[in-house]
């Protein structure tokens, strides 16, 4: 849909992200999710834990080191080989190790039928020098092979290099250890490693799926409407409550003071001769009520006539006016008109929340009331329930004659956005502009509109009350979400 701007619409941003907003979305995804890297972490670290706990089997290694030589008997006479006759003979060594000839020696010689050990030999380069070892997973198995292999080693090789002689430079031992020491901290610490990683994929993903409006270009760019204003998030310091959310508390920072009193002349401008208009959002947490009343008491203090109707009555807020006195024909449109003073906010709120079959008879008094507001009133606000439930916006947004959408940021998906937009645009009131609410600074902020760290706030779990017209509300996140 097209909203009533003289901006031209720019062109659609391709689907990349910046790396500066890749950057922030990991960040803001990472202190949400961080847990799930956590828990991740810890799942995978006890797991690969267990299966090392379970899988480990300790091993047990026999070894010895000799030289072998090679020699001859002529006329009583011994000779032997140069050394480097020798290694080269003993090159095949290895190879014998894997003969049936010397593994059938060493099975008749233990009185088995298979060895429960695996021999291997290591032979040092350009030398006659061997160290030969067995694994086994009974110690006993590994010294007991070895000694036959040394044993019955000079007779088979006889058949293939001549005679042979070990010279024992290390001789065997009786393995008490198993070689391979448990590395159960290691296994751990790697599962831990391993998990914490995937779950930072996974955030990275949830933050690059992420489409939501982030920055004032986004609602130009994206949805081609207007921005015509961005309320900061003012954080509380820790121990401090904030009991009066207003303009007028010294406690609330500048930025946020500015930027509603900026709302309310761009939102002014846009309206030009309209008195009625409708304040909505995507869904129930993007700080419309907030954004009404605020605005509502910028333009009382400009000595403006201004109702402000609660138009959620399914739930209605605290601090109710006995508006329902009037939607169930209980009151005159005149009782209603005679509270409003210049320089006021006039609240119509009702005490309780109607019921289904009670909501569907407010639409033809609320019709008549705002006739008679058109004339007496300056400015007519309706803080409208969110637009993801559209029967409950449609009866209101009929009446209006404008729309100041609320976009609180990197909150509600923008394909909803657009949805409601669509859904919007079938009544005659145009969507006048979007305000950007709830502006993150720091490390995990976009940079972008009022972007203070202000030491006050709004929400978290305080309560609050907006000045002027006596409203209470708690709740976390209230003032941001409401």
């Amino acid at each position: 849909m097209t909203p009533d701007t003289k901006q031209k619409n720019p062109p659609e941003e391709s689907g990349r992200k910046e790396p500066s907003v890749v950057w922030r979305d990991f960040l803001r995804s990472f202190c949400k999710l961080w847990w799930l890297a956590a828990v991740l972490a810890v799942l995978f670290g006890v797991s690969t834990l267990a299966i090392a706990v379970k899988a480990y089997q300790p091993m047990y290694k026999a070894e010895a080191t000799f030289t072998v030589e090679t020699y001859t008997t002529q006329g009583g006479y011994t000779f032997f080989y140069d050394n480097q006759t020798a290694s080269q003979m003993a090159l095949t060594f290895p190879f014998l190790l894997d003969s049936d000839l010397l593994l059938d020696r060493v099975k008749a010689d233990l009185g088995v039928e298979f060895l429960s050990g695996t021999p291997s030999a290591e032979v040092i380069e350009n030398s006659n020098l061997f160290t030969l070892s067995v694994t086994s997973y009974d110690p006993q198995a590994a010294y007991d092979i070895l000694l036959s292999l040394v044993k019955n080693y000079p007779a088979v090789a006889e058949y293939v290099i001549g005679r042979t002689q070990l010279n024992m430079i290390d001789h065997p031992e009786f393995p008490e250890e198993p070689y391979n020491s448990t590395q159960y901290l290691r296994s751990s610490a790697t599962g831990c490693m391993g998990g914490f990683l995937i779950g930072l994929m996974v955030i990275l993903i949830h933050a690059l799926l992420r489409n939501t409006v982030r920055k004032e270009t986004d609602i130009t760019q994206k949805l081609h409407s207007t921005c015509l204003g961005s309320i900061p998030l003012v954080t509380p310091k820790r121990n401090r409550k904030m009991q009066n959310l207003s303009i007028h508390n010294t406690k609330v920072g500048s930025p946020f003071k500015e930027s509603l009193r900026g709302l309310a002349l761009q939102t002014t401008r846009v309206m030009e001769d309209k008195k009625i208009l409708l304040i909505t959002a995507t869904t129930s947490a993007e700080g419309t009520s907030t954004v009404a009343q605020s605005l509502a008491q910028v333009l009382s203090d400009q000595g403006k006539r201004v109702v402000l109707i609660d138009g959620d009555f399914s739930h209605p807020g605290i601090g109710g006016t006995g508006f329902e006195q009037y939607l169930l024909g209980n009151s005159s449109v005149q009782e209603v008109t005679c509270q409003m003073v210049a320089g006021s906010v006039c609240l119509l709120r009702c005490d309780r929340p109607l019921t289904p079959r009670e909501q569907s008879m407010v639409a033809e008094p609320l019709a008549k009331l705002l006739t008679a507001l058109r004339e007496k009133a300056d400015y007519v606000l309706l803080d409208a329930p969110p637009c993801e439930n559209l029967e409950q916006v449609a009866f209101l947004a009929e009446q209006a004659e404008g729309i100041l959408y609320v976009i609180r940021q990197d909150h509600a998906k923008l394909p909803n956005i657009m949805n409601c937009f669509e859904d919007l645009d079938q009544f005659e009131a145009r969507i006048l502009g979007c305000v950007l609410n709830g502006i993150r600074s720091g490390i995990t902020g976009y940079g972008y509109g009022y972007g203070y760290g202000y030491g006050y706030g709004y929400g978290y779990g305080n309560s609050y009350r907006y000045g002027g017209y006596g409203e209470e509300k708690t709740g976390k996140y209230a003032a941001h979400k409401e």
